[in-house]
This record gives structure tokens, sequence and C-alpha cells, in this order.
């Protein structure tokens, strides 16, 4: 985990070099992935807007097929449980 000011900076970095490889970001996807979900948590607002934002380019850029996809596997893989109630897909309190 990364501090507070280090993470648009990052988010930065992730739009400027890797949405340029267009269809060759699939390999390294889950990996991308894995680092950027967890940010959805964050409790600062404008922060979680760049990742969505991202997100949504990154899903704009590889496909549905292929995003959507990683994204479950990377949730599967990452399963605390947390991560999936989080996305309203697990009971629990």
């Amino acid at each position: 985990k990364s501090s507070i000011q280090v993470k648009p900076d990052m988010i930065e970095i992730f739009r400027k070099y890797y949405l340029i490889l267009d269809i060759q970001m699939v390999p390294m996807l889950s990996g991308l992935l894995s680092c950027l979900l967890p940010g959805l948590e964050e409790q600062d607002e404008t922060l979680q807007r760049y990742i969505m934002e991202l997100l949504n380019d990154i899903n704009l850029t590889v496909g549905d097929k292929f995003y959507l996809s990683t994204v479950w596997f990377v949730l599967l893989k990452n399963s605390k449980a947390g991560s999936l109630r989080h996305l309203g897909l697990l009971g629990g309190r």
C-alpha cells in the first residue's frame, strides 16, 4: 500500500504508460487490477473517482471480455470476504 500522496501519481503513470499498450495490456491485467481494486475502498472520494475512471478506461481499452473475466479472477483469487462483501456479492455483517 502506498501513501495517499503517491497514489494519484501512480494512477497517472498507469494512465500514461499502460493504456497506450492497448490490447497488449492483457497479460498484465490481473496484476494491474489487483493493484487498483483495493483503491475503491479508500476514504478519499477524489481518489476513488480517479481509480474508477482509470478502470473504465482499461475496460474500454481491452474490451469487456478480458476486463470482466480478469476482474472476477482477481476478486476470487484475492477473496478476502471484504472484497466480495464490498460489491454486495456475499452476505455477512
